[in-house]
């Protein structure tokens, strides 16, 4: 009696702390990805002190910009219409939105070709999606 006692109580404590584990998981901050984003970045063009105080403002720049847009992008992401024109609408909204995306990627390009050798900023074009990589794939425990 007493040892099924003893196992239930450490069952259910196991169960209780998997439930806590799974349910206590820290939510995506937006302003914290920005920020560890643009340090790895900039850590990874070893930039000089000028290049550095010309990128990271525009940089940080253009990726708020970026984030605005993919919130609204993210309205899509669970749509339920009612009928086929609101797919349709739904789809073009979509369409806009990446091609502003897509602008709004050049348009910076541009800005940051202005204050960087193309040579540094295609790194930091390189440096964003290896960022990216890494950081999704700690988010999602794969290796």
């Amino acid at each position: 009696m007493k040892a099924k006692r003893i196992i239930l109580t450490l069952l259910a404590c196991l169960l209780l702390h998997t439930a806590y584990a799974q349910t206590n998981k820290p939510k995506f901050d937006p302003v914290k990805f920005r920020h560890e984003l643009v340090d790895f970045v900039v850590g990874e063009l070893d930039l000089s002190s000028e290049e550095r105080k010309a990128v990271v403002p525009l940089y940080e720049e253009f990726l708020k910009k970026k984030q605005e847009l993919f919130k609204q992008m993210g309205k899509y992401r669970r749509f339920n219409g009612s009928s086929d024109k609101a797919y349709a609408e739904a789809i073009e909204e979509m369409d806009r939105i990446s091609i502003e995306m897509k602008t709004l990627q050049q348009t910076y390009h541009r800005k940051l070709m202005r204050v960087l050798p193309a040579q540094k900023v295609y790194g930091l074009i390189k440096a964003e999606k290896l960022f990216n990589k890494r950081y999704f794939q700690k988010v999602t425990h794969r290796k």
